[in-house]
């Protein structure tokens, strides 16, 4: 899950409570092209956008959490053999 949000003028930092890891280019392709994932921070460029700032924080936010549960149900599945 996301630790922290900060804005820097036209970045926002979302800070995640673990790395991401391995998971790292899978989650990359879930987000918007302009999100650049790193292992413990996704950085949103907001010169970049074409819409209001708070819809596309909130769309890279239900994607992370889509994911999140993607990833949960998949290792689920692989445990119970």
């Amino acid at each position: 899950g996301i630790e922290s949000m900060t804005r820097d003028g036209e970045r926002i930092v979302l800070r995640m409570k673990h790395d991401v890891g391995g998971a790292r280019r899978a989650l990359s392709r879930r987000l918007p092209r302009s999100a650049e994932v790193g292992n413990s921070q996704i950085r949103l460029d907001l010169s970049k956008l074409n819409t209001a700032w708070e819809d596309y924080l909130l769309d890279v936010c239900e994607r992370l959490a889509e994911f999140r549960v993607e990833m949960t149900r998949q290792v689920l599945e692989a445990a119970s053999g």
